[in-house]
C-alpha cells in the first residue's frame, strides 16, 4: 500500500466518492465541526447536491421528501451527539416507508466514549430498530486500505433499499490534512432485485380471485410514478370496481369509485394493493388478498387472508393474463353509478352552503389543482378531509408522511419533495403541524411552493374524540389554542401571504406558475367543523335512497329497507 496521509479528508473523500459512484447524488448536511472531513468532501465534488440547514430534525424530514420524490438514496451529514439524535423522527417515517436514507453521522473517536469527553455519546445503536444496518466507520490508520472504506459506503447504499442505514464515521484531529485524490478502482454497482411469483402461484391467485364476482380493488398508498393504466387493465380483467385512498396516486383514474369509503361495500372478496390507509376503519372479506413491498406483515385494515410481499404495481401487470377477462358485472356497474350519484349530492350541499368552513375549501380545491403541480397533504384532520373529498379531475403527485403519521417535519418533507421533483408543490397543514416545523421556512428559495394553513386555532381532530365533552379541561390540554399571527412569521421570513378567502383560493393555480413560496392562511372554526361534517354525513349516508337509481335499489340490496 501506498504511504499516504491517513487523516480525515483522506476517509472522508474514499466514502463520498463511492457513495457517489454508487449513484447517490443529494446531500443534506447540518454545519458541525466533528463532521468538517465530510462536509469539505462534499463541497469538493463537482456531482454532489447540496442543501445546508441549522436544524437536524428539519434537515432529517427534508431528506425524507427528496427520497420519495426521486426515489433514490439521499445522504443526511450531522456532527456527533445530539445532533444525530435530532434525526430519529425522520429515520423512523423512512423506516414504515423503506425510504432511502444513508446517515453519514460524525463521531469521535471509540476511546472517548465513556470517558466524559464534550458532546460524544455512544451512537451506535441509536436508529437500531429502525435501521435496515448500521456500521461504525474507523478512524483512518496505516493498516487500513481505501478500498475498504469505500466498501462501507458501497453496502449502505446497497443496504438502504430497503430503509434507511447509518454510517457512524469516526474522525480524529486534524480534520483537514493534505487534499487527497482516490485513485483507487471504483466497486461493483448493486443492483436491487424485486420479489417474484411463479406462474403456478400466479394461476392459483387468479383463481381464488375469479370465484368472486362481487369484489372490490381497494389501492393503497402507492409511488407517484405508478401507471394507472394497469390497475385499470386489473379492474377490467376482474370485473371489480376499484376503490382509492387518496395516496395512491390514482384519484384521476377513470376506473376509480368517486366519495364512498371501501367499509360501505360489503363486498366478499378484496384485493388491496399498496398496504396503507388512510382510513383505519377494519374491513372484512371472506376473501382478502394484500400486495404489499413492506418487510412485515401489515394489515391494519382487516384480517388478510393472504399477503404477498411484491411491488403491488408488479403484481397487477403480471396477475392480469391469468385472469379471465369478464363482462362489467351490475355489481361494478351499480358502484360507479352510486359515486357519481355520490358526487351530484356532495355538490349540491356545498353549492347550497353559503358560508366558508374547511370542509369547503377542500371541495373548491377540486377545481383548483391539476396534474401540473404536486400535492403534500399533512397529518391529522387534512389527511382525512381530502381522503373524504378530494377527487379531481386531473391531479398531480400525492404525498404525505404516513409511516408514523407525526405532525413533526411536515414542511420540510414538502420542501424536499418539490425540490426533488422540480415542480410546483401545495403543502395543506393544519396549524399546529405548520408551527411545529416553521424552522423549515428558512430553507425556502425561489421555490414554486404554497403553503395552505388550515387555522382552527388548535388541533381540530380532538373536537371529534370523546374528549371533546370534558369542557373544562378540553380547550388547555387537548386542543392547545396558540393565538399565532401567521401573517408576521411570513413577513419574518421574506414569504408572500394572503389571507385565504374564497376569492384568493381562485388565485392558486396563478400563485404556483410564480417561482416564489406564498403562505395562504385559511381560517376556520374547530366546532363548526364538526357540525358540518355531521350534516354531510345526514345528507348523503343517512338519506342515500332519495338518490338515483341504482343506487337505490344497490343501498337497499345492501342493507335493507330503512
Amino acid at each position: 500500500m501506498q504511504n499516504r496521509t491517513m487523516d480525515g479528508a483522506t476517509a472522508a473523500t474514499c466514502i463520498v466518492k463511492e457513495l457517489i459512484h454508487q449513484g447517490l447524488r443529494h446531500f443534506c448536511i447540518a454545519p458541525g465541526s466533528r463532521s468538517t472531513p465530510l462536509t469539505v468532501a462534499i463541497a469538493r465534488h463537482p456531482l454532489a447536491k447540496t442543501t445546508v440547514h441549522f436544524d437536524e430534525r428539519s434537515l432529517g424530514f427534508y431528506a425524507l421528501g427528496l427520497a420519495k420524490a426521486t426515489r433514490s438514496p439521499v445522504a443526511i451529514v450531522t456532527s456527533s451527539g445530539t445532533a444525530v439524535a435530532n434525526l430519529m423522527p425522520a429515520v423512523i417515517e423512512a423506516s414504515m416507508n423503506q425510504l432511502p436514507l444513508i446517515i453519514l453521522s460524525a463521531d469521535r473517536p471509540c476511546e472517548m466514549r465513556s470517558t466524559g469527553s464534550n458532546q460524544t455519546i455512544d451512537q451506535m445503536g441509536l436508529f437500531s430498530k429502525f435501521a435496515c444496518w448500521e456500521s461504525d466507520v474507523p478512524c483512518f490508520d496505516f493498516s487500513i486500505s481505501p478500498e475498504q472504506f469505500r466498501g462501507f459506503a458501497a453496502t449502505a447504499v446497497s443496504r438502504s433499499c430497503k430503509g434507511p442505514v447509518q454510517l457512524n464515521c469516526m474522525f480524529r484531529k486534524p480534520f483537514l490534512g493534505k487534499k487527497f485524490e482516490d485513485t483507487t478502482p471504483a466497486l461493483i454497482r448493486y443492483h436491487k432485485g424485486k420479489s417474484f411469483l411463479s406462474d403456478e402461484q400466479f394461476q392459483t391467485i387468479a383463481d381464488q380471485l375469479g370465484k368472486y364476482e362481487d369484489g372490490i380493488i381497494l389501492i393503497g398508498e402507492l409511488p407517484h410514478t405508478v401507471d394507472p393504466a394497469i390497475f385499470e387493465a386489473l379492474s377490467e380483467a376482474l370485473g371489480w370496481p376499484i376503490f382509492t385512498d387518496i395516496l395512491s396516486n390514482l384519484r384521476s383514474s377513470s376506473h376509480a369509485v368517486p366519495f364512498i369509503r371501501p367499509e360501505e361495500t360489503r363486498s366478499q372478496a378484496i384485493l388491496q394493493l399498496g398496504s396503507r390507509l388512510t382510513s383505519t376503519k377494519a374491513l372484512e372479506a371472506n376473501l382478502y388478498i394484500l400486495v404489499s413491498s413492506a418487510l412485515e406483515p401489515c394489515d391494519p385494515s382487516g384480517p388478510a387472508t393472504d399477503q404477498i410481499e411484491m411491488d403491488p404495481e408488479e403484481f397487477a401487470r403480471k396477475i392480469v393474463p391469468f385472469l379471465e377477462n369478464r363482462e362489467i358485472t351490475s355489481w361494478s356497474h351499480d358502484w360507479i353509478e352510486e359515486g357519481l350519484n355520490r358526487r351530484e349530492a356532495i355538490n349540491s350541499f356545498f353549492q347550497a352552503r353559503k358560508k366558508p368552513c374547511e370542509l369547503c375549501f377542500f371541495y373548491d380545491l377540486n377545481e383548483l389543482i391539476n396534474e401540473n403541480s404536486a400535492l403534500f397533504i399533512g397529518n391529522s384532520m387534512p389527511i382525512r378531509e381530502a381522503n373524504h373529498l378530494l377527487f379531481p379531475d386531473k391531479m398531480g403527485p400525492v404525498f404525505a408522511n404516513r409511516g408514523a403519521s407525526g405532525i413533526d417535519g411536515n414542511l420540510s418533507t414538502a420542501i424536499g419533495i418539490c425540490r426533488g421533483l422540480e415542480m410546483p408543490l401545495v403543502a395543506i397543514v393544519g396549524d399546529l403541524t405548520f408551527l411545529h416545523d416553521v424552522s423549515a421556512l428558512s430553507m425556502l428559495r425561489d421555490d414554486p411552493i404554497l403553503i395552505i394553513v388550515i387555522n382552527n386555532n388548535g388541533g381540530g381532530i380532538f373536537s371529534f374524540q370523546p374528549i371533546a365533552a370534558e369542557v373544562e379541561i378540553f380547550e388547555e390540554y387537548f386542543a392547545t389554542p396558540q393565538e399565532i399571527n401567521l401573517k408576521k412569521i411570513a413577513e419574518s421570513y421574506g414569504i408572500d401571504y394572503v389571507l385565504g378567502t374564497k376569492e384568493d383560493a381562485q388565485e392558486i393555480p396563478l400563485r404556483l406558475k410564480k417561482k416564489k413560496p406564498t403562505l395562504m392562511e385559511i381560517q376556520c372554526d374547530r366546532d363548526q367543523n364538526v357540525i358540518i361534517h355531521q350534516e354531510i354525513e345526514d345528507a348523503i349516508f343517512h338519506e342515500r335512497r332519495q338518490l338515483k337509481q341504482p343506487a337505490r335499489a344497490l343501498f337497499t340490496r345492501l342493507y335493507g329497507k330503512r
